[in-house]
């Protein structure tokens, strides 16, 4: 699976959702942390010496000691952007219709899809021109979404 996370350590104990890894490299409070072979999704709650306290979002039957985990080295983040209105999605931004499409009712343990559609295109409006001077915050030109819903989208 390449999500980009780097295997640092193992479980060391499980109970309910809250884990406990022992880990060898860097690890953050708050960082996005997955454990176990289907890589379940969890974040940093707890720090101490080398053992990390993971909060996993994500049912953990099965988890045991000697589990790998993984650390993403970046926060829990959720996407936004044209596309998410009307969807229904989980608390960690799962795009439930999509993965019922695929899955089936029954969503599997660490299952992820992108929550924004990567295939639909969007017109775009510029506001600037080659060459304007532009600073943070400036607008750079619009997507509408529906007739009555438009993005901005802006220069960070």
């Amino acid at each position: 699976m390449t999500d980009g996370a780097r295997p640092i350590g193992r479980v060391t104990g499980v109970s309910g959702a809250i884990v406990r890894a022992e880990f060898d490299g860097p690890v953050s409070l708050g960082e996005v942390a997955r454990v176990g072979e289907a890589r379940l999704l969890a974040e940093v709650i707890a720090l101490e010496g080398r053992q990390a306290t993971v909060q996993v979002y994500e049912e953990t039957e099965g988890l045991a000691p000697g589990d790998p985990f993984f650390a993403e080295g970046a926060p829990l983040t959720v996407e936004l952007g044209p596309g998410l209105l009307g969807g229904v999605f989980d608390g960690i931004q799962r795009p439930l219709e999509q993965l019922a499409a695929r899955d089936g009712d029954f969503l599997g343990r660490g299952r992820r899809m992108p929550a924004l559609d990567r295939d639909r295109l969007w017109d775009f409006s510029p506001s600037v021109h080659a060459g304007d001077p532009i600073a943070p915050g400036a607008v750079l030109g619009l997507l509408r979404e529906t007739p009555s819903i438009e993005h901005r989208v802006l220069v960070p």
